[in-house]
C-alpha cells in the first residue's frame, strides 16, 4: 500500500516537470492499411510533449521513398482536425504521401513568441521534422510539404518563411491577418507588441522587406486561398487588403480570393483536395 502511494506521488510529482510519457506512432508497420495512428514526442523547443496524428496512404510502405505535409489546425481544432475536415480523402488516395497531424502544444497561433519561448514554429520546423524523420528511416523523404487552415494558414505562411529552406512548398487555407489591436488575448504571447510583432506578423513583415528592397516571401512554391464570402475578410479588413497586395504581386493563380466560400468546413474540405493535387503535382516533378 505505501509503495503504490509513493509510487503514485513520485509519478503525480515527476510528470509536470518531463512530460507524460508518449511514443512515436507505428511507421513501420502501416503499411497497406491506410492507418490513422497516434504519436507523440518530446520537443525540446516547445519544452513539452505533443501530440499527433499520423495519416498514411493505402499504399504506404516502410522504407520507400516517402513524402509527406505538416498539417497544423485552426483555433479550437487539435490531431484530429485533419481527418474531419478532409471529408473526400483526398490525401489517403495518394500513393507516396503522408500526413502529420500535431495538436498546437500551447498557444502561440504557431509561432515562438519573445526569446522563443513558446517555442511552437521552432518545434513544427526543427523537432518535429527531426521526429518524423528518424522514424522514417535514413533520408527517405523526398519533399516536406506544409499546409494549414485559418489559424494554420496563418502559421504555415509564418513557419514556411522562417524555414523556408526545409519545405518543398506550402498551402495556406484562409489565413487571416489582423492588426495588432484586433488580436485576441491568447494570442498576444506568439506575437509581441510592436517591433517584435512585425517581425511575427506575416503581413507586417512582407510589407517592410518590400519597402526595403527585400524579397517579401522566403519560400517560392505555395499557394494561398481563401473564399469569397468568408466572414472575416470584412471583420478583418487588413486580410482582404494583404490578400490583394499578394495577388498583384504573384497573381491570382497563386494567391485566390474569387472561389465561393466561407469560413467553414464544406469550403476547407475543398480546399484540401486542391492542396492535396498541388503537392502530389510538386512530389510528381521532383521525384521522376
Amino acid at each position: 500500500m505505501h509503495k503504490q502511494l509513493f509510487i503514485c506521488l513520485f509519478l503525480a510529482l515527476i510528470y509536470p516537470i518531463y512530460g507524460y510519457p508518449c511514443s512515436s506512432a507505428d511507421f513501420i508497420n502501416s503499411a497497406d492499411l491506410g492507418k490513422i495512428e497516434e504519436g507523440c514526442f518530446y520537443s525540446v523547443s516547445a519544452n513539452t510533449n505533443v501530440v499527433y496524428k499520423a495519416y498514411f496512404p493505402k499504399n504506404y510502405k516502410y522504407g520507400s521513398h516517402i513524402s509527406y505535409v505538416i498539417y497544423l489546425h485552426g483555433r479550437g481544432g487539435n490531431e484530429n482536425q485533419f481527418y474531419d475536415f478532409d471529408k473526400s480523402h483526398s490525401f489517403s488516395k495518394l500513393k507516396n504521401l503522408i500526413v502529420i497531424a500535431p495538436k498546437e502544444p500551447k498557444a502561440s497561433y504557431w509561432k515562438d513568441g519573445s526569446g522563443e519561448k513558446l517555442g511552437v514554429a521552432k518545434m513544427i520546423g526543427e523537432d518535429l521534422i527531426e521526429h518524423i524523420e528518424e522514424n522514417l528511416g535514413p533520408k527517405q523523404n523526398k519533399n516536406r510539404f506544409l499546409l494549414g487552415i485559418s489559424m494554420g494558414g496563418h502559421g504555415a505562411i509564418y513557419i514556411g518563411d522562417k524555414y523556408a529552406e526545409k519545405f518543398a512548398a506550402i498551402y495556406s487555407i484562409s489565413p487571416i491577418f489582423r492588426r495588432e489591436n484586433e488580436l485576441e488575448e491568447a494570442d498576444r504571447a506568439g506575437y509581441g507588441s510592436g517591433q517584435e510583432f512585425r517581425k511575427n506578423d506575416p503581413a507586417s513583415f512582407y510589407q517592410d522587406r518590400i519597402a526595403k528592397g527585400e524579397v517579401g516571401f522566403r519560400f517560392r512554391q505555395f499557394r494561398i486561398e481563401i473564399g469569397k464570402d468568408d466572414t472575416l475578410l470584412n471583420s478583418y479588413p487588413n486580410t482582404k487588403y494583404f490578400l490583394q497586395q499578394l495577388q498583384r504581386d504573384f497573381g491570382s493563380q497563386k494567391v485566390n480570393t474569387i472561389r465561393p466560400g466561407g469560413h467553414d468546413s464544406t469550403y476547407w474540405s475543398g480546399a484540401l483536395s486542391r492542396a492535396s493535387r498541388y503537392f502530389e503535382k510538386i512530389r510528381r516533378k521532383t521525384t521522376n
